[in-house]
C-alpha cells in the first residue's frame, strides 16, 4: 500500500493511525521514535512532521504547535522532549505523528523498502 506521506513497513501498521481513505498514516510517540531511527537506518530524507489528533471520521490537525520541519535527529528530539498534553487535554486522546519522507516513492520502491502495489 501507497501512502502520500511516506513508507510505512509492515511492522509499524498494527500500531499506525490511517486516514479515512488510507492515504496517509501518523503513528504515537513510541512508534513514531522507532520510525524515526528505522529511517535513519534506511538513509531516508525526513522532513519533519504533523502532530494529529486520532479522531474520526479523519485526523484533528493540531495547528498552533501543529507541525516541526526537521530531520529525523531533530524530529526525534522534538516528539521526545515536547509536551503535548493539550492534545491529551482537548480531544481526549494521545496524539499520533505523521511524519514527512522526502524521498521519491518510486526511488523508495525501487530500493525494494516497500513492496509494489497491486
Amino acid at each position: 500500500m501507497a501512502f502520500s506521506n511516506g513508507p510505512l513497513p509492515v511492522e509499524f501498521r498494527p500500531a499506525a493511525y490511517l486516514t479515512s481513505d488510507e492515504g496517509e498514516w501518523a503513528l504515537p510517540k513510541s512508534e513514531a521514535l522507532a520510525y524515526l531511527r528505522w529511517a535513519s537506518e534506511q538513509e531516508l530524507e525526513i522532513l519533519g512532521f504533523d502532530i494529529w489528533a486520532p479522531t474520526l471520521p479523519g485526523p484533528s490537525v493540531c495547528s498552533g504547535d501543529g507541525g516541526f520541519d526537521g530531520d529525523a535527529r531533530e524530529c526525534a528530539a522534538e516528539i521526545q522532549t515536547k509536551d503535548f498534553a493539550y492534545i491529551q487535554q482537548t480531544f481526549g486522546v494521545e496524539p499520533v505523528f505523521n511524519i514527512w519522507v522526502g524521498k521519491d516513492r518510486g526511488e523508495v520502491r525501487r530500493e525494494g523498502l516497500e513492496p509494489p502495489t497491486a
